[in-house]
Order: structure tokens, then sequence, then C-alpha cells
């Protein structure tokens, strides 16, 4: 009750989603700054925002991710005590989190990001948060990923971000093994000015 009380102030839900998402992103073994960077205001042409995330992919371009915590109705609905009142606040609460998607699919973040990818990650702070409004609306996810949105729970933004990982391990050893071959090509160089000083 004491946390169901918490989270019903926006300010502490909306804090409380962008610690989770940090959480996620340690977990996933990124670094600040180095592989993602919190809070940074953006501007450009068509506008300005400042998105909670954006993550740096290994091929230059970022992703955005935004956290959002549309909990009132979840939280009504769990203290519901018959069927019928509950299944009323799921289907609010599966609208609150649609209604989320589609204001985040007009904020236009690749716009003003620069190097952004086509699509936004709306991050929602719970698995259970999530996969109970997919149960009251199936076609969520897809609305929402027509709409350039991809819905994302710790579990699922976790497997993305430690593929996103992976492909920066793989990218610095391919540069560590470009760097080993340079160093060859220079040393068999001066071996070869050195045979011939030699001779």
């Amino acid at each position: 009750r004491g946390l169901a009380g918490a989270l019903r102030d926006n300010k502490v839900r909306g804090t409380w989603g962008e610690v989770q998402l940090r959480r996620v992103l340690e977990q996933a073994g990124m670094v600040a700054h180095a592989d993602f960077v919190e809070q940074r205001a953006h501007t450009g042409a068509d506008g300005s925002g400042r998105p909670d995330v954006v993550v740096r992919l290994p091929n230059g371009r970022c992703v955005v991710i935004d956290a959002k915590a549309p909990l009132d109705a979840y939280l009504r609905a769990s203290g519901c005590q018959d069927d019928e009142s509950r299944t009323i606040e799921l289907a609010e609460h599966a609208r609150a989190v649609a209604s989320h998607a589609t204001a985040l699919s007009r904020r236009n973040y690749e716009a003003y990001v620069p190097g952004s990818v086509d699509f936004v990650v709306m991050f929602v702070p719970g698995d259970v948060f999530l996969s109970a409004a997919f149960d009251v609306r199936p076609d969520l996810f897809d609305a929402a990923a027509d709409a350039d949105v991809i819905l994302a729970s710790p579990g699922t933004l976790l497997a993305f971000l430690r593929g996103v990982a992976c492909g920066w391990r793989e990218r610095q050893v391919a540069e560590e093994a470009e760097e080993v071959a340079a160093l060859g090509r220079e040393l068999h160089e001066r071996v070869a000015r050195f045979a011939e000083h030699f001779g």
C-alpha cells in the first residue's frame, strides 16, 4: 500500500522509471557517457526535446529510449475487489499505455537527435505492467510499432541492450585486429629495410 501510494505521484513514478531504466542499462554491461547518455537536450529544425537515454550503436547511429510509467489505472485495478471493475481499469491501463506511445511517436526524435534510428523505444519499468496491457489489447505492440514506437519491458530491453553491447565488443575486436595487422605490416617493412641495409 505504501509503494502504491508513492507510485500515484507522477514525479515519483517518473523518477522510478528512469532509475529502473538505468539499472537495466548497467545490467546489460553499458557504461554512462561511453555507451549511453542520459537526459541530454537536443535541438533541431523540427523542434527540441530531452529523451531519457540515447544509446550509441556501433555503426555511428543511436537509439532513443524514453521511460514511461502509466500506472494509475493499473494500481486501481490491483485494488479492485470484483472482476468487472478490474477489467474496466485494466482496459483503461491499456488505453493509457497506447496514449503514451502515440504521444511519443509525435515527438519525432529522429529529426533532432543526430544519427537516431527511425523508431523510439518506450520503456515501461515492469514486465507485469506491459503484460497486463497486452492481455487487454493484444494488438497494442503492433499498433505502437506501426507508429515507430517499440514497447519494451525490463526483460525485453535487457535482451536488446545485450545485443548492442555484443556489437560493441565485436567492433572493438575488429578495430584491435586492424591495429595488429597495421603493426604487422609496419614491422614487416622495417625488417625488410633492415635486411636491405644489413645486406
